[in-house]
């Protein structure tokens, strides 16, 4: 994954994080953002009719 994304600088990523799921694989919500803010993106929290920036990974535990 990390060679893919590094091979298309402009990607652009649609993500549902479920920390239930996350916890059932082990990981954890702001592990999984802080991966995502290493690997240089940013993002946006789907609310409805509107966006939001992301939050600081500790929040998406």
């Amino acid at each position: 994954m990390t060679e893919t994304l590094r091979r298309n600088p402009g990607v652009i990523l649609l993500l549902e994080i479920s920390g239930p799921l996350l916890k059932k694989a082990g990981a954890s919500g702001s592990e999984f953002v802080d991966q995502l803010c290493a690997s240089g993106f940013d993002g946006f929290e789907v609310h409805e009719h509107r966006f939001l920036p992301m939050l600081a990974a500790e929040s998406y535990n």
